[in-house]
């Protein structure tokens, strides 16, 4: 059973990015339609927002204190101007090109992960992250 939900983290990652990859389709079609991104936005920051409330309140997860409000305001204003930058990215540019433009945003994590968090990362483990960024 434990290494059942271990194993868990590898479904969460591929849904990840199935739902950003269609996140991100969505932005390019919208602007290429010429809806405000301002709105979409809005009301895609609003509905995380209420799911995120019922997921928290359902889970027993929902702990509110100041630390987590202010990473949980950092965060979002992160994503929301990377959001917004992505959007004029996807209006201006091909998708072609800004989607691994934008996915390399995953070099981050992975030094953070070496670097900051202590991870090992083998050879082996560097040969397939360098083969995901050639393969964009």
């Amino acid at each position: 059973m434990k290494e059942e939900i271990k194993s868990m983290w590898i479904f969460a990652a591929l849904i990840t990015s199935l739902c950003f990859g269609i996140n991100n389709s969505i932005f390019k079609w919208s602007s290429g339609k010429g809806y405000s991104k301002i709105h979409i936005q809005f009301f895609f920051y609003f509905s995380a927002f209420i799911l995120s409330i019922f997921y928290g309140v359902f889970t027993d997860g929902l702990q509110l204190n100041w630390l987590s409000i202010m990473l949980g305001a950092a965060i979002g204003v992160l994503n929301a101007n990377g959001n917004i930058q992505m959007a004029s990215a996807f209006e201006k540019g091909p998708a072609s090109l800004t989607s691994p433009l934008i996915a390399a945003n995953a070099i981050f994590p992975i030094l953070c992960a070496a670097l900051i968090f202590h991870e090992h990362i083998s050879s082996l483990q560097w040969s397939g992250i360098v083969c995901m960024f050639i393969a964009h």
